[in-house]
């Protein structure tokens, strides 16, 4: 995910999955993909795209992210696949749980928990500062939170990368939970693959304002936790 598009790893309800001022496309009537039923559309960027879809196999509310199929091509593939392996084998109750991935009729997707409540930009959007003591206490709560699933992710051998209040989701619960790892960078086979944060044209990913500044300098090889 590049800074232009919305989060496509986001699992939230529609106007709560990122910048909620970007216009979407009206989504299709709903359709069958797979064992998954098509809801509604609530994320789309450049490469790929996310549903509200109904796992019919086991009667569950998924988010269902798809690559684009004006984006398919074999780096954007690979990039996919290496972000389903490494959200897959993250499981923390503050990240969002990946449920299943595969290939439908050649086209991968990545089924994803639903999160039912807003992003964090979307809570901190209409907010005026300074923020009162019940509320700087809310969010400070929150960001312990994040930070203990951050941990657990680094101690798993990942690094984020683009860890913004758009790619945290709250669920009905009130918890926060790490999402879209379309970025990401691991250890092992599953993750670390060279230039992986430059496209073809060479320009560096990631969203400017959030990035460290090892990942803004584009000095791959010093971006860790």
């Amino acid at each position: 995910m590049t800074g232009e598009e919305l989060p496509l790893g986001s699992t939230a309800g529609p106007g709560s999955a990122g910048e909620p001022s970007r216009p979407r496309s009206e989504p299709p009537a709903p359709m069958e993909f797979g064992p998954y039923r098509m809801l509604s559309q609530v994320g789309l960027g450049g490469m790929g795209v996310v549903w509200r879809a109904h796992d019919t196999r086991l009667d569950r509310a998924v988010a269902l992210k798809m690559i684009r199929a004006s984006a398919d091509d074999p780096d954007t593939r690979e990039r996919f696949l290496r972000e389903a392996r490494l959200a897959a084998r993250l499981r923390h109750p503050g990240i969002v749980t990946v449920h299943d991935f595969g290939e439908v009729q050649g086209l991968p997707f990545l089924a994803m928990e639903w999160i039912d409540g807003p992003s964090w930009h979307a809570r901190l959007e209409p907010l005026s500062f300074p923020l009162s003591l019940e509320g700087l206490r809310e969010h400070v709560s929150a960001l312990a939170e994040v930070a203990e699933a951050v941990d657990f992710a680094h101690r798993e051998g990942v690094v984020h990368r683009d860890l913004k209040p758009a790619n945290v989701l709250f669920g009905s619960d009130g918890r926060p939970r790490v999402s879209d790892f379309g970025l990401a960078r691991g250890s092992g086979a599953a993750g670390g693959m060279a230039s992986d944060l430059r496209t073809t044209a060479g320009r560096t990913l990631g969203t400017p304002g959030f990035m460290s500044p090892e990942q803004a300098r584009g000095e791959l090889d010093r971006v860790g936790p």
